[in-house]
């Protein structure tokens, strides 16, 4: 195993390694966010802003479906509302599969995760904070669980 110096790096602070990049990750190895055997369906352009992206997943051994919005900041109520818009009409479009909305970001506060907390007897939520890192010559990504497991 190779050891080395890790550093953290921001998505904000660079055009290159953006939440651009950070999804282009998560396309080339789905595997990143540790939700099992996904397969992409389709990426969300109309969500694009300046700081988040939204993808659609499809585990292919339990057929549920998985909004992913990955966010390079943190994560606001107006941020979850829109989460939650884009969870409804992928539920709407595929109705008969499980939908569960994931949020991939660099930073969700306390009072953020409570609200999701009463949400999630009607709408089920995975929070994923999203850490990078970089060495002399490599950059990467690591998703942590932290919703619904912050309880």
């Amino acid at each position: 195993m190779k050891q080395g110096v890790y550093n953290s790096f921001s998505l904000d602070d660079d055009s290159e390694f953006d939440a651009d990049w950070a999804l282009e990750q998560i396309l080339m190895r789905p595997a990143l966010l540790r939700l099992g055997n996904l397969s992409i369906k389709c990426i969300k352009e109309f969500y694009r802003d300046s700081s988040s992206l939204a993808a659609l997943f499809y585990d292919l051994d339990s057929s549920k479906m998985y909004e992913v919005e990955i966010h390079s900041g943190e994560v606001d109520f107006a941020y979850i509302t829109k989460a939650i818009e884009y969870w409804n009409l992928e539920e709407n479009n595929h109705s008969g599969s499980n939908h569960c909305i994931v949020i991939a970001a660099k930073a969700i506060n306390y009072t953020t995760l409570r609200l999701l907390h009463l949400f999630t007897s009607n709408i089920p939520v995975i929070v994923l904070q999203l850490k990078t890192y970089e060495t002399e010559n490599h950059r990467g990504i690591v998703f942590t669980k932290v919703f619904p497991y912050f309880i």
